[in-house]
């Protein structure tokens, strides 16, 4: 998923991808509007949450998680936590800009 996306990334994007957390779906897109949405494999109470991070260091943890499922805890506005049993990924978030900049 994160390969495509890099394919729809240009230089203005700054490799950064945009991650939306609904109730229901994780859906994650380009600034130019491209997206994919991942389903949640355990739901749990999710607050709506947005935010950016940068594709290439993002791929770079994915590609470290060594088991199957993992947990991506977010709500932070300065990071992400990536939980892979008993190892803990951080990864920080871009500063969103407002509609119209």
């Amino acid at each position: 998923i994160l390969d495509r996306l890099t394919l729809f990334l240009d230089s203005f994007d700054k490799s950064e991808i945009i991650l939306e957390f609904t109730d229901k779906t994780l859906k994650i897109s380009t600034g130019k509007g491209s997206f994919e949405e991942i389903a949640y494999a355990e739901k749990h109470d999710v607050e709506p949450f947005v935010c950016s991070v940068n594709v290439v260091y993002f791929k770079d943890i994915i590609s470290a998680v060594q088991n199957e499922y993992f947990y991506l805890y977010f709500g932070e506005e300065t990071m992400l936590e990536v939980v892979d049993g008993d190892v803990l990924f951080i990864l920080a978030t871009g500063e969103m800009e407002e509609e119209g900049e």
